[in-house]
């Protein structure tokens, strides 16, 4: 699977048939004008911002950072997920 940034618009383009059933059962992305959220989440004291593509119900970002995995250095807040 490629990622393709633009100006205006991130694009995933499947290079295999693997990638497109992600992006459908996965994702939730079956049919034309199917959406899911990309949501910005900021970590305390600046150290990573990470955007995440949010498949399934949606999520506010206070409720994704309290999700946070290990990563750069940040410990996890919900037992690890």
């Amino acid at each position: 699977m490629r990622l393709e940034l633009c100006r205006s618009h991130l694009e995933i383009l499947p290079e295999g048939e693997a990638d497109l059933a992600y992006i459908e059962d996965t994702l939730g992305l079956r049919k034309a004008g199917n959406q899911i959220p990309l949501i910005r989440l900021d970590y305390a004291g600046g150290r990573a911002t990470v955007i995440r593509l949010a498949a399934g119900s949606l999520h506010t970002s206070e409720a994704l950072a309290k999700k946070t995995t290990r990563r750069r250095g940040t410990v996890a807040r919900d037992g690890g997920s």
